[in-house]
């Protein structure tokens, strides 16, 4: 019986001493661990700080974006109704290319989008302008040179 009580004894010695240097290695790796755990947690807590920073940008840029969008929106409503609204460049020269190959007044109204008279005068300069060119170089013998 003493010698189960020494044999106990050795055991819980043995065992105290390694639980001890079991400890005694374990404790600088725990701190380690805390250090590790404490950098982390201030990481997450720097980056949370920024995701929100970040979200409330977006968020604003949402706004102006919406805002802009509009701003465009009505800004080219307003430019479609001046262009409605402003008489364009008539095409006075795709029009004497025309008259010069023979079209008619009605013709370039129609193609050109000219009112009457502007196709009346076009035909009336360009076609006069032609024939005459024609005419003349038909009485001298030449050939007759069109510009087109």
């Amino acid at each position: 019986m003493i010698l189960d009580v020494v044999l106990i004894a050795c055991w819980l010695t043995t065992t105290v001493a390694i639980a001890a240097a079991a400890l005694f290695w374990l404790e600088p790796q725990l701190r380690q661990l805390q250090t590790m755990q404490a950098r982390q947690e201030k990481a997450i807590s720097l980056l949370q700080g920024v995701l929100e920073g970040m979200s409330q940008e977006m968020l604003r840029f949402n706004t102006r974006d919406a805002q802009v969008q509009q701003e465009l929106t009505l800004l080219r409503e307003r430019q479609q109704r001046i262009d409605l609204a402003a008489p364009g460049p008539r095409p006075y020269s795709h029009a004497i290319r025309l008259v010069r190959g023979g079209a008619r007044v009605e013709d370039l109204v129609a193609a050109c989008g000219l009112t009457h008279v502007e196709a009346e005068l076009i035909a009336s300069i360009h076609q006069g302008a032609t024939s005459a060119a024609i005419d003349e170089n038909a009485q001298t013998g030449r050939k007759a040179k069109v510009f087109r």
